[in-house]
């Protein structure tokens, strides 16, 4: 077993259908990728105090 693998079957299956819920899926709309970051650090940032 090769530690880096060519393909990534080890690690998740693709078979090609819509996420379970969509918040599994990412948006690549810049803004809302900005957005989400700043809510997910200050999200982390509470659970840290």
């Amino acid at each position: 077993h090769k530690l880096i693998r060519k393909n990534y079957d080890l690690y998740y299956r693709d078979d090609n259908t819509p996420p379970a819920q969509p918040a599994y899926s990412v948006s690549y709309d810049v803004e809302q990728r900005l957005e989400l970051r700043e809510t997910v650090a200050r999200e982390v940032a509470k659970c840290l105090l």
